[in-house]
């Protein structure tokens, strides 16, 4: 009787760790140390190893350091800066920018090559005034956390409806960052319009 050869478990990708890399934040001259690794210290690619590496900011990717991270994606591995050993890689890859990477490559901003290699699924994400029904769960969530531990803070309906009706052209980092500092504001446990400051977004007057 013939033995039958089963694929071995690989452990979900998700109870590992999320490795993030800011594409727009990479050193100067140094991008492929900060994407490879360099020497005995390993890069963000050996980190995530059989998990996600989340590049954010991706439309910020230097040129000079898109053909490095091509090469890693299509290689499926990294060489350390300084070192001539390839690594073997298994990450998923997750990208998030705001850009329109398409319009890029069409006028040399971005390669188009690695655009494709990275573009396997997509998903567009409405920015977060059109996402009404999100808006105040994550305000929610973000009041929870940042109120800490043992701690509960809510909205008043007046501060609500001021998180509803604002247009958030910062999306979500700009509605973290208005609760943030309500938390510093406020005096009590009930959060006020005022207590978020909220910047009314002025439409230039039309001639």
């Amino acid at each position: 009787m013939g033995s039958t050869k089963t694929r071995p478990v690989r452990p979900a990708r998700a109870s590992g760790p999320f490795v993030v890399v800011d594409c727009g934040a990479l050193p100067r001259g140094r991008e492929a140390e900060a994407l490879l690794g360099d020497g005995d210290t390993p890069g963000p690619f050996e980190h995530a190893a059989g998990c996600t590496l989340f590049l954010d900011e991706f439309g910020e990717l230097p040129a000079d350091a898109q053909p490095t991270l091509l090469r890693v994606l299509s290689r499926r591995e990294v060489t350390r800066v300084g070192t001539a050993t390839p690594v073997p890689t298994d990450v998923r890859v997750v990208a998030a920018t705001h850009r329109d990477l398409v319009d890029m490559a069409k006028w040399d901003g971005f390669r188009v090559d690695l655009y494709y290699r990275v573009a396997v699924v997509r998903v567009e994400l409405p920015p977060l005034r059109d996402r009404e029904r999100d808006i105040l769960g994550l305000a929610e969530v973000f009041l929870a956390e940042l109120a800490g531990k043992g701690v509960s803070m809510s909205f008043s309906p007046a501060a609500q409806r001021a998180i509803l009706t604002n247009q958030w052209p910062g999306n979500v980092r700009e509605l973290r960052n208005a609760i943030q500092r309500a938390r510093h504001m406020v005096s009590g446990r009930v959060v006020e319009p005022e207590d978020l400051e909220l910047v009314p977004v002025v439409a230039p007057e039309v001639a």
